[in-house]
């Protein structure tokens, strides 16, 4: 064979500039086909985390009650926890006076039950949830600072972009009641999507919203396993309308231990009960519904097609079953015996 064959052989064994673009153009409709699956398998993932996430709420949620014969409260307003008002407590070399009357959200009555019991012992009861002592410099002590550098990660959806695993902020809060007295929601009972309802209080709910005594199991006659107990309000501080971002921000409720970390649903977007906003409404980053947790301590993906009745009837617990006795006082979270 002559040096001028072998050449034109090697020549003819390359790759022509065609075939090494159908080459990419094969590659890239594969990695085209490949992605969503590859994305759908990651969401489901995530999906499953905030199910687990969920439950384990749920199940802190039942533990509390075994030992106090009561549920948390959705919020707490009231009497200082554990201490006398105009005592002291100190913290760091700071002193703080024990005001009249405290605030705090639901979950840092549970804390033990999440088996965050260190984080439970630290935290100040007696004092507001964003009590703070050193209130002209950037020194805070008490809760703002037990807040901020206690983030509670199973307590942010997987599923919800741009979080912070360092940052406190939590997705998930309790939704008292549907308002049927907002337009959105007096449209569709008006449309005959909803019946008129003497109560749409959900598991957490109070009793009594004058004497906020908090809920019972004996509450849920309409059974806790059809009767939603905590839900996603996923994204805030950032502002979502149907999941695309607006500028500014304003849903409350941010951190874990915020007392505001409750609301009330008061918007729809046609007949779409959930995931129309998170400014203070149920609203979730997974594709086509939102996880809730039940009041038998089981949580599940609901679609956000559910009908504006079944949806109104897994929030409602009781039909109007409300108790007028006295509030009490709040059970120590620290005291555990």
């Amino acid at each position: 064979m002559t040096m001028r064959s072998t050449l034109r052989s090697d020549r003819r064994r390359a790759f022509t500039l065609v075939e090494l673009l159908v080459v990419i153009a094969i590659i890239g409709v594969l990695i085209a086909l490949l992605l969503p699956a590859v994305q759908a398998a990651r969401e489901a993932a995530r999906r499953t985390t905030c199910i687990s996430s969920m439950k384990q709420i749920a199940l802190a949620t039942l533990n509390y009650h075994e030992s106090r014969n009561e549920f948390p409260p959705p919020y707490y307003r009231g009497e200082p926890i554990g201490a006398t008002p105009g005592g002291t407590v100190t913290d760091g070399g700071e002193t703080a006076t024990v005001p009249i009357e405290v605030r705090h959200g639901a979950f840092p009555f549970i804390l033990s039950e999440l088996e965050e019991t260190a984080l439970a012992d630290s935290y100040f009861y007696e004092l507001n949830w964003n009590d703070k002592s050193d209130r002209r410099g950037e020194n805070h002590t008490f809760n703002v600072r037990l807040v901020n550098d206690s983030p509670i990660k199973f307590l942010q959806c997987p599923s919800t972009p741009g979080r912070d695993p360092d940052s406190p902020v939590c997705d998930y809060a309790v939704s008292r009641f549907i308002s049927y007295s907002a337009s959105d929601i007096a449209d569709l009972a008006s449309a005959g999507a909803i019946s008129p309802r003497s109560s749409t209080s959900s598991v957490l709910d109070f009793r009594n919203s004058t004497t906020r005594k908090p809920g019972r199991m004996r509450d849920c006659t309409d059974g806790l396993s059809k009767t939603f107990m905590w839900f996603e309000i996923a994204g805030r501080q950032t502002m979502y309308n149907e999941q695309k971002m607006e500028t500014g921000t304003g849903s409350h409720g941010q951190n874990w231990a915020d007392s505001s970390n409750e609301f009330v649903v008061h918007h729809a977007c046609g007949n779409k009960m959930f995931n129309c906003g998170n400014n203070e409404e149920i609203f979730a980053f997974h594709v086509g519904g939102a996880i809730f947790a039940l009041g038998d301590g089981s949580a599940r993906f609901i679609p956000e097609s559910m009908d504006p009745e079944a949806f109104v009837t897994m929030h409602s617990r009781d039909e109007g079953d409300i108790s007028t006795t006295g509030p009490g006082k709040q059970a120590d979270p620290r005291n555990r015996g």
